[in-house]
């Protein structure tokens, strides 16, 4: 998990980044921290790149890709 979540933070934010739209999945996470509320993400890929949107657009390593595997 901590290296997943280390994949996240290391996102490199892309503010002009258009996604291709041909091929593509599309993931939710949703993180609970033992407060009051739970915080939730959207994690996606256009066939080509992997990214999420915490508060911009951030671009992920295909690295991601390793974690995604299965679901």
């Amino acid at each position: 998990m901590h290296s997943f979540l280390q994949l996240l933070q290391d996102g490199e934010e892309q503010r002009n980044f258009q996604p291709d739209w041909g091929q593509g999945d599309y993931y939710e996470m949703v993180f609970y921290t033992g407060e009051a509320i739970a915080y939730k993400y959207s994690l996606q890929y256009d066939g080509i790149t992997h990214f999420w949107h915490p508060w911009e657009t951030e671009i992920l390593s295909d690295e991601i890709a390793d974690f995604l595997e299965g679901i």
